[in-house]
């Protein structure tokens, strides 16, 4: 006698997306995702609020900070970087390092792999922006006092970061 073998089925994947989501899966999934963001937000927040600490601390630095001659930053430079700080605030870009400039003044810092680029807030109330990668030429700019310079400066350097 001979032995009948069971041809196998082909398995058909049951993909998520024909399925209708349960209500109760929706709502667990919308809260999970509403955590999230909310969570992202209070962390971005809280560094926002570290930044504008830190910028307090570097009002209250001496002269010859740097053992250098430095001088600190000045009510200028830290009302710039206050300005500046809440214009980065509102596009969500979040500075890597505040800190205080051997040229007197303020300098704000992002850094992502192997690119870099600050802004600095002077003493003397000129603003100036620098932008680089590893293998390749500095470029360096005033940013004149106003919203609309400010702006563009701030999506300058986010697209330099995200190219």
């Amino acid at each position: 006698m001979a032995s009948v073998q069971a041809q196998p089925r082909e398995a058909k994947p049951i993909h998520a997306s024909r399925l209708p989501p349960s209500k109760e899966i929706q709502a667990l999934y919308e809260r999970e995702i509403r955590k999230t963001l909310g969570s992202l937000y209070l962390s971005l927040e809280r560094q926002f609020q570290l930044h504008q600490e830190r910028l307090a601390e570097l009002s209250r630095l001496s002269p010859d900070w740097d053992s250098y001659g430095a001088e600190p930053p000045s009510h200028v430079a830290i009302a710039a970087s206050r300005r500046i700080l809440g214009a980065l605030r509102r596009r969500a870009m979040l500075p890597t390092r505040i800190l205080a400039s051997a040229e007197g003044g303020v300098g704000i810092c992002f850094v992502e792999g192997d690119r870099y680029a600050h802004i600095e807030c002077l003493n003397s109330g000129d603003i100036s922006a620098v932008m680089y990668q590893a293998r390749g030429d500095p470029t360096v700019w005033e940013i004149p006092d106003d919203e609309q310079s400010l702006s563009k400066s701030l999506e300058d350097i986010r697209a330099h970061f995200e190219s």
